[in-house]
């Protein structure tokens, strides 16, 4: 099922069984793709983006809120940048929460934006995200989304648990 959302910048909400396995169909993967997972994802979800890409760079932070973090912010700037990612290339954030905010977070600062996806891998994420997404992040600890944005998906994937 495809869900369109028709806002200032217009995107569409896939819902389907085994979306991952046809990721090339719904995101354009023929360039430099950063696959953005945590380490509490099954290997599989972000394996089966990256073998779709032309590209892939994949980034796997430590699981948990805490990783929504300027230093985890600026490493993966910094990947971006030593892979020579361009304005035409993108970020896929497979994940939970925190890897869609501090992904989509990167996406929105890397040369002033590029392509932002998003694949969902939890319940709480599937029903957390709305038609217009804010990305924080954390500067202090102890204290939530001090810094972020407000911005509308490129396109999400919502799928099975059964992928």
């Amino acid at each position: 099922m495809i869900i369109p959302v028709n806002l200032d910048e217009k995107y569409d909400v896939i819902v389907e069984n085994g979306a991952l396995d046809d990721a090339e169909k719904h995101f354009n993967l023929n360039r430099k793709v950063l696959v953005l997972t945590d380490d509490g994802v099954p290997e599989m979800y972000a394996e089966k983006v990256a073998k779709k890409c032309e590209t892939p760079v994949v980034v796997t932070l430590k699981h948990g809120e805490e990783s929504k973090n300027f230093d985890n912010f600026k490493h993966i700037l910094s990947v971006m940048l030593e892979n020579s990612f361009s304005r035409k290339d993108c970020v896929v954030a497979v994940g939970g929460g925190v890897v869609g905010d501090i992904g989509g977070f990167a996406a929105s600062c890397y040369m002033r934006g590029v392509d932002f996806y998003n694949v969902p891998t939890t319940l709480l994420s599937m029903t957390d995200f709305g038609p217009l997404i804010a990305n924080p992040i954390s500067f202090l600890m102890g204290a939530a989304a001090q810094f972020g944005i407000f911005s509308a998906y490129f396109l999400a994937i919502l799928f099975g648990f059964n992928d």
